[in-house]
């Protein structure tokens, strides 16, 4: 069968059959290409063949490292994108053995907490973007008439703000946002029903008035501005608000807002989950909010709160009570 066919065919399955997100299929049909391109380059050009082995794949491997100088993260990525590969390809008869099967490559990358912000740098950050848009996210929203303060020049800046709160208030992925439908909101009970990986859905919650009252502001925007569409985030132009789109807005909010990293939207979803546990909310209830499916995955937000352990074990500060109590007898 032909190469190109053959990815062709598997970034189809993908799409349509594994469901998998427009951010993930990007990836995926990359990786794909840089493999496809150094077959051809080396005159495979069709699957199978008996030249795709264990020694094809350590020496492409070895040419991701040294000719395209990815990293190793990026690296390891491409490898497991190539053992889904090969894997589907088995699985549809058009191979019979995979070349990973004599190969047992482990690539270890170095642990690396979630970067959050934390209180200090989230304050910036929303009164930075709220600002922009003649509100303070440290009062009460207080909304001036529609035509006074809604306009498509002025519509990406409210849109930022409100991803910004909905970000940091729910932990959903910037995907999810993204995805988000007004069917899929429910203002009863402040509830907002999220569709994420491998479709699975789940509810998160808005507890706080300030961001539910921006939602309802924004939401009557959209009616005022006779948005056609029923995704809930909006661009200038009145088309759904793309990842991309959200993450750019998310950058700019950051050096809006004077902080001196940059600031992505997984950023915000770490610190929610941070501040949570923070919090004292039970790791079982992050886990649920933000979707992830083996509990592992939320444990590593244990680590970030470092900072706070450290709170209160200088307030415990339990070698001068042992002090005080010898000197009480």
């Amino acid at each position: 069968m032909d190469l190109l066919e053959v990815t062709r065919l598997y970034e189809a399955h993908c799409r349509l059959e594994r469901n998998l997100s427009q951010h993930s299929l990007r990836a995926y049909s990359c990786d794909l290409k840089k493999f496809t391109s150094y077959l051809l380059q080396n005159g495979i050009v069709i699957i199978p063949d008996q030249r795709i082995n264990s020694h094809l794949i350590i020496k492409y491997l070895g040419y991701l490292q040294s000719e395209k100088n990815l990293k190793r993260s990026s690296i390891k990525r491409n490898i497991a994108c190539l053992k889904l590969f090969f894997k589907w390809m088995k699985r549809s008869n058009i191979i019979e053995e995979t070349p990973f099967n004599d190969l047992d490559i482990k690539i270890k990358l170095p642990k690396r907490l979630p970067r959050s912000l934390n209180a200090q740098e989230m304050s910036l950050l929303l009164n930075g973007s709220a600002d922009t848009v003649n509100l303070c996210a440290n009062e009460a929203y207080s909304f001036p008439p529609l035509q006074d303060a809604v306009s498509l020049k002025s519509i990406n800046r409210l849109t930022a703000l409100l991803a910004l709160e909905l970000l940091f208030a729910t932990g959903v992925r910037v995907s999810e946002l993204a995805a988000i439908r007004i069917k899929d909101i429910r203002l009863g009970d402040n509830t907002i029903y999220i569709y994420g990986k491998g479709d699975q859905e789940r509810r998160v919650f808005i507890s706080d008035e300030n961001v539910m009252s921006l939602l309802l502001h924004y939401m009557d925007a959209r009616n005022y501005l006779e948005v056609q569409h029923d995704y809930l985030l909006f661009n200038s132009r009145r088309r759904p608000a793309s990842a991309q789109f959200i993450r750019k807005l998310v950058v700019k909010s950051g050096k809006t807002g004077g902080l001196s990293r940059r600031v992505t939207p997984h950023m915000l979803r770490h610190s929610c989950a941070t501040h949570l546990l923070e919090a004292g909310i039970d790791i079982r209830y992050v886990q649920r909010l933000l979707g992830h499916q083996n509990i592992s995955t939320t444990q590593i937000y244990t680590k970030v709160s470092d900072t706070r352990l450290k709170e209160f074990i200088s307030q415990a500060n339990i070698r001068n009570k042992v002090w005080s109590k010898k000197s009480d007898n």
